[in-house]
């Protein structure tokens, strides 16, 4: 869970670095259309649609590999759990087949055990 929050926590730096700085831009009627009362205008939040991209795509592969690799833990964990039940299973029931066949011997009063 710590990657996934450095990954979050620079993604949201790299946003915070370009994003929403505003810039004196001129006042009055020489301000062009759109623009903020007191010649604030915001940038966009990543400078370009690439920058945005990159970093989403830097972020999707870190948080998929991250969830690759949970899936592979747990996936490996349920195999070695299903193992070891199927060893215990055997175990047991290889004891109980030694010991009817030890009482069938018993009960025939033959010595070969």
């Amino acid at each position: 869970m710590g990657i996934l929050r450095l990954t979050l926590a620079v993604a949201l730096l790299v946003s915070a670095t370009a994003a929403c700085v505003t810039v004196n831009g001129p006042v009055g009627d020489a301000a062009p259309a759109g623009a903020q009362p007191g010649g604030a205008e915001p940038l966009p939040i990543a400078g370009d649609a690439g920058k945005g991209a990159a970093i989403g795509a830097a972020s999707g592969a870190l948080i998929g590999g991250m969830r690759r690799r949970d899936h592979a833990r747990r996936q490996y964990q349920a195999e070695q759990q299903w193992a070891q039940e199927q060893a215990a299973q055997y175990t047991q029931r290889r004891n109980t087949y030694n010991r009817a066949y030890g009482a069938c011997l018993a009960g025939r009063e033959s010595t070969d055990r």
